[in-house]
């Protein structure tokens, strides 16, 4: 990929400052406002309109209408079946598909607080016409010790052979032929959801 000339990339800035800046005017001007006024009429504000001697009732049906929705879209999300599931490609990777499915759900919904995330994306939307998730790898590097008990011979040349992983002490396990492992774990990251 070659640069380009200097010419086109101060022609290029200044396309995208203004573009930033247009989206930056439209959301001040345009939808700031009518996701404030939104957001009055789900906390059931007055219209600050309101003359003495009048009714003073301000309704709640906003409110009423997002919280009515909220359980049944979360039942769906968040219920008995699986929304996101890996298929297996055929019969020797069933075992992966179904370990892949409850690795990703483990991680959205208890290392990312998946349920609470997901409450507030669909409340946002449902009030203020956006809800948003932000997905990315959080770089860092730790290592963990962990301990693993009654591992089979086979189980143990495969733990060994994955990367980032040092075992640093094998004994035997009191079940003949498997073992019982302290090992450190290198990694190299994780995936955050915000």
């Amino acid at each position: 990929v070659t640069a380009l000339p200097l010419a086109a990339q101060a022609k290029l800035a200044r396309v995208m400052e203004g573009l930033v800046g247009a989206a930056c005017d439209y959301s001040d001007l345009e939808l700031t406002p009518e996701r404030t006024k939104a957001s009055e009429y789900y906390q059931g504000k007055p219209f600050k309109n309101e003359q003495k001697g009048r009714s003073q009732f301000v309704s709640t049906d906003v409110r009423d209408g997002v919280q009515a929705f909220l359980p049944p879209m979360l039942r769906v999300l968040f219920g008995p079946e699986r929304v996101v599931e890996f298929r297996p490609t055929n019969a020797a990777t069933v075992d992966q598909a179904e370990q892949a499915t409850d690795y990703v759900q483990y991680v959205f919904e208890e290392e990312n607080a998946g349920f609470m995330r997901t409450f507030s994306v669909l409340k946002d939307g449902l009030i203020r016409r956006l809800g948003a998730f932000k997905w990315y790898w959080d770089e860092y590097s730790t290592a963990k010790t962990y301990k693993q008990y009654g591992l089979a011979q086979d189980q143990l040349e495969m733990l060994a052979s994955e990367p980032g992983v040092e075992l640093t002490r094998i004994t035997p396990a009191k079940a003949p032929q498997t073992f019982d492992v302290e090992l450190t774990y290198q990694g190299d990251g994780c995936p955050r959801v915000v």
